[in-house]
């Protein structure tokens, strides 16, 4: 059962895993399973961060799986309502292709785009893109952009003292237009940071 409990948590990273990263919030210590991309880009900050939460119940327990946008997490709960995916599986998809890249290859059917993905079988990437074709537009929220132009924005706000993990999440918060250059992504991006502190 996946439930909107919690949707997302605020705190300090405390410890960090291949798949998950423990999250002090108040009196409490979280941890929160996340892809290993995530993991391993929070593994060297003791920041603030905030995490997109999705909370899955089972009778033998009870998970939390942490993202740095909205969109990854919704993409997650779209991934587990596919026969044959679970939490494990939609975790390694996203630690191994980026929204954009799953959408791509769920709407021109390429299948071997999930070769990389651990667990992640010709049956099981054919159900997902038989399953999700025609709904990936309305699951990514965010508009495609550049590649190269997202790379600079980080470049240009690492270069303003902002962190990695900082500048990741205020991209993955904004609205980005279709043809935005690194600088338009900077200025939108930096609108964001200045106005969360």
């Amino acid at each position: 059962m996946v439930m909107s409990l919690i949707s997302s948590i605020t705190g300090d990273i405390t410890s960090t895993g291949i798949d998950w990263v423990d999250v002090n919030v108040g009196n409490f210590s979280l941890r929160v399973s996340v892809p290993a991309s995530i993991a391993d880009e929070l593994s060297n900050t003791s920041e603030s961060i905030q995490l997109f939460t999705s909370l899955r119940m089972r009778p033998e327990n009870i998970n939390l799986y942490g993202f740095l946008n909205e969109e990854s997490r919704d993409l997650f709960e779209v991934l587990l309502n596919v026969n044959g995916v679970g939490p494990r599986h939609a975790l390694g998809i996203m630690s191994s292709l980026t929204p954009e890249d799953l959408a791509t290859a769920v709407e021109i059917g390429d299948v071997g785009a999930f070769g990389t993905v651990s667990g992640i079988g010709k049956k099981i990437a054919s159900r997902i893109i038989l399953e999700l074709k025609g709904k990936m537009s309305s699951t990514l929220t965010h508009k495609q952009i550049d590649r190269s132009s997202h790379s600079q924005a980080l470049e240009g706000l690492s270069a303003l003292g902002y962190s990695t993990s900082e500048a990741r999440q205020a991209l993955g918060l904004v609205d980005i237009p279709n043809d935005a250059t690194p600088e338009e992504l900077v200025r939108l991006a930096l609108a964001e940071l200045i106005g969360s502190d």
